[in-house]
């Protein structure tokens, strides 16, 4: 099932490259010919696109899908309109960053900190967000459909119209975030703190 909107992938993200390789469809990496899987060197990759975004800030509207940043400090780095579906964040300091309309369905971003980030019509459905911290970010009409955010803390968060449709919210904390409109269906809710929450979330078929 695919948990993005095909016109966030038409209108919004880079042109789709694919990799070069025989017989692969997976999309080519930032400058490069080819996927994560299949590039030459990755961690010569890695290299570049870490600096890349430090030496500009970040990198808007390019494809870094499946790429390991695992543990990188990226605080404020602006990845605005990227698709990073299915890459490793897993660690990252992304204090302040901008994740406005990424599509990061399936990635890895657990043990990241993104406090006060912005990530306004995001894509993380199926994400991995274990232990994620998003402390006060705006995370408005964000797709956290099927995504894992056990132990996630949105404490303060602003969560207007985001979905939480079949995610895994045990042990979660949501207080003092604003859930105006947030719809959370069929999710798992074992544990989770929603003490002096704003708004009306929609909590439909939940599981506590």
């Amino acid at each position: 099932m695919e948990f993005c909107l095909e016109s966030l992938k038409n209108e919004c993200l880079p042109p789709r490259a694919t990799c070069s390789h025989p017989e692969c469809s997976a999309p080519a990496v930032w400058d490069t010919n080819y996927c994560w899987t299949h590039a030459h060197d990755q961690e010569a990759l890695r290299q570049r696109i870490v600096a890349a975004i430090k030496k500009h800030e970040g990198l808007v509207g390019v494809c870094l899908a499946g790429v390991d940043l695992s543990g990188e400090k990226l605080e404020r780095a602006n990845f605005s309109y990227s698709d990073l579906s299915y890459a490793n964040l897993s660690g990252c300091v992304l204090r302040q960053a901008q994740l406005d309309h990424v599509l990061a369905e399936g990635c890895n971003i657990s043990g990241a900190d993104l406090s006060g980030a912005s990530l306004l019509f995001a894509c993380f459905g199926l994400a991995h967000c274990e232990g994620t911290k998003f402390c006060g970010a705006v995370a408005e009409n964000v797709n956290f459909v099927g995504a894992s955010l056990v132990r996630a803390d949105l404490s303060d968060a602003h969560l207007f119209y985001s979905r939480f449709a079949n995610a895994d919210c045990s042990g979660a904390t949501f207080r003092g975030a604003d859930l105006e409109r947030a719809i959370f269906r069929g999710t798992i809710l074992r544990n989770a703190d929603l003490s002096e929450i704003k708004g009306h979330p929609i909590l439909d078929r939940v599981v506590r």
